[in-house]
């Protein structure tokens, strides 16, 4: 039996899920906490690029590529639906 295969990277995605945690609380509790998240948020960035992980998508998609700010509906972005026509 093979050994069992060892995550690479495996602190880097915990410290990755921590910050994405972290950004998203500060940003639901108080928006005035803006620029805490959004440092959280960049750190989160950086952290995958120096040890070349991806974030995933779903996570990318509620951040934004200009500021580095995390997406919360109501908030920091607006949601909205067109009807077709």
């Amino acid at each position: 039996m093979p050994p069992p295969k060892k995550c690479q990277g495996k602190e880097a995605l915990q410290r990755i899920n921590y910050l994405y945690q972290a950004a998203n609380e500060l940003m639901a509790i108080n928006s005035a906490n803006i620029h805490l998240s959004r440092a959280c948020s960049n750190l989160m960035i950086q952290v995958s690029k120096k040890c070349v992980q991806r974030i995933d998508v779903d996570i990318k998609r509620k951040i934004c590529k200009a500021c580095k700010t995390i997406l919360v509906p109501g908030i920091s972005c607006k949601i909205r639906i067109k009807k077709k026509e």
